[in-house]
């Protein structure tokens, strides 16, 4: 099967990639999950001759039911590692890691179907000095590209700001598409 990633380059996107703001997440991601089924028939339909077959592989997806578990998270804020463990796992504390990403162990945090992710907009934003690479943040999305990797997740969305398209005049954007698509995925920029 082909591997299926979005790439939003605004932070509102992400919401608007899994679905609407006010739904649970559950009902966000089976609403997302519907369209890539469409994306996947369209595709398949390029490739497939047949009526039959088509309705075969829409009844395999009918069939699917997708909901979000939550398997590790990093951040290295305690603020924001302490509102993510009491909103999306208050059972397991244990598996949110609060600490610098450079530092993680990518080998010991476990198999995953999915994986999303955002990196510091900090050397992209255009409010900021627009460092890019050349920032100490710019070049941690490389730890999204290791876990990538690593795990071969089904899909993964990745998120940063717009002025990413300009940092380091175009190149910084054009080396994070073609990373992101020596990781082993199609992506498609939103």
């Amino acid at each position: 099967m082909k591997k299926f990633i979005c790439l939003a380059l605004c932070l509102f996107m992400v919401l608007g990639v899994a679905g609407c703001a006010h739904q649970k997440p559950e009902a966000a991601l089976n609403n997302y999950f519907k369209e890539i089924r469409k994306t996947v028939m369209m595709t398949l339909g390029m490739e497939i001759e047949d009526q039959e077959t088509a309705n075969v592989v829409e009844k395999m997806f009918e069939k699917f039911e997708y909901k979000i578990v939550h398997k590790w998270a990093n951040d290295y804020d305690a603020s924001t590692c302490a509102t993510y463990r009491r909103n999306i796992c208050p059972e397991d504390g244990e598996s949110v890691i609060c600490g610098d990403v450079r530092q993680l162990d990518i080998d010991a945090l476990g198999e995953i179907d999915a994986f999303a992710f955002g990196f510091p907009c900090n050397d992209f934003s255009v409010v900021g000095e627009q460092k890019g690479f050349d920032g100490v943040f710019g070049p941690l999305y490389s730890y999204g590209v290791k876990v990538l990797k690593k795990y071969k997740p089904l899909w993964f969305l990745a998120e940063n700001v717009g002025g990413l398209k300009s940092a380091n005049e175009g190149q910084a954007f054009e080396r994070i598409k073609k990373d992101l698509i020596d990781a082993g995925y199609r992506i498609y920029p939103n």
